[in-house]
């Protein structure tokens, strides 16, 4: 083999490497880089009509979302749950919404829901559903919750107290919510990143 052929094969080797790399990296940037910027850039609406970023939060853990409705039995009955979550993790690095994807459902009528229920006062309307869609949430009540950084950690039940349509438990066996938030918070990994939610469907935007 010549020197000139072995020079050719040797370019035309690193020529593909090159390729092959560069596909690599744009893939990456791709698939990769958006999803935390697309939830960083998320945007509800308070009940003033005025957009919020929910993901704009200085929360050192990360941000819960609970998605609401106001005519849902299952959501309703865990207003208890969702206040005590609500009043034990914020002071803890946690910022919490209740989010309602109805758009169907009137100001007043959040507004109502929100004092009879005695829900935290940070609400937000969803009703393009950009924060069902990244929240990948598909019934009320669920939560979905966001690491600082804006990913996604789990997506679920809030716990496991009901099995399904028309049956309960008297009380929960595993509070799920809870303990993805314990576990972030003493800097270990979710160990369960998604659970069944058994509420009221979510209408799909199409």
């Amino acid at each position: 083999m010549s020197l000139r052929n072995a020079s050719i094969k040797v370019y035309g080797s690193l020529l593909v490497i090159g390729l092959i790399v560069g596909v690599g990296l744009f893939y990456l940037r791709r698939t990769s880089t958006p999803v935390v910027s697309t939830a960083l850039s998320a945007v509800g609406y308070d009940l003033e009509g005025k957009p919020v970023f929910p993901f704009a939060s200085k929360a050192r853990h990360g941000v819960v979302l609970i998605f609401s409705k106001v005519d849902c039995p299952n959501s309703n009955r865990y207003a208890p749950e969702i206040r005590r979550l609500h009043e034990e993790y914020t002071s803890r690095g946690f910022k919490f919404w209740v989010v309602y994807p109805d758009s169907e459902t009137t100001i007043p009528e959040l507004l109502k829901h929100q004092s009879e229920y005695q829900l935290p006062k940070d609400v937000l309307r969803d009703p393009a559903h950009a924060l069902v869609r990244l929240s990948q949430v598909r019934v009320t009540p669920e939560a979905a919750v966001f690491l600082a950084d804006g990913k996604l950690v789990y997506h679920g039940r809030i716990d496991n107290r009901h099995v399904d349509f028309g049956s309960t438990r008297p009380e929960a066996t595993e509070h799920n919510l809870r303990q993805v938030l314990q576990q972030i918070e003493q800097g270990g990994k979710v160990t369960r990143s998604s659970t069944t939610a058994v509420g009221c469907y979510i209408d799909r935007i199409q």
